[in-house]
């Protein structure tokens, strides 16, 4: 991408091609940027974090638990996390030193893995879920 900035400002990369430590070169001149590692996204995750949505659930939320005085203890926090079947890992982007959270969407064509956790309030642990594609969590 870099290499395609420059030939549209008219740089003759070959006679000044970019070398290897161009991104700390570049970092260096641009202080207000860094780099870092992003996780990867689902695409329609990624476009489903809107403040509005959020703001309607946080309202509900606090409703539900004034209306129908539910206790801390009685409250828990379900969290999943999906890991890709295979290879994956971190990409290191250029961002904005304000960006603390930069996103990669990826198209989801790989079979997921689901880890879900449960935690109360109070810090009450569940055990642990791990959901393979096809398979069935026996009970205890």
């Amino acid at each position: 991408m870099a290499e395609e900035l420059l030939q549209e400002k008219g740089e003759d990369l070959n006679r000044n091609p970019l070398g290897k430590n161009w991104p700390t070169s570049f970092l260096t001149r641009y202080p207000d940027l860094k780099s870092m590692f992003t996780n990867p996204q689902d695409k329609n995750r990624w476009f489903s974090e809107e403040y509005d949505t959020f703001k309607h659930f946080f309202d509900l939320y606090s409703r539900t638990v004034t209306t129908h005085l539910i206790e801390p203890e009685d409250q828990y926090n379900m969290d999943e996390k999906g890991a890709m079947m295979g290879i994956i890992g971190h990409q290191r982007c250029i961002v904005s030193k304000s960006n603390k959270k930069p996103k990669v969407a990826q198209d989801g064509n790989r079979e997921w893995v689901t880890l879900i956790e449960c935690v109360s309030m109070i810090g009450a642990v569940l055990s642990l879920w791990i959901i393979f594609k096809g398979k069935v969590q026996p009970t205890k």
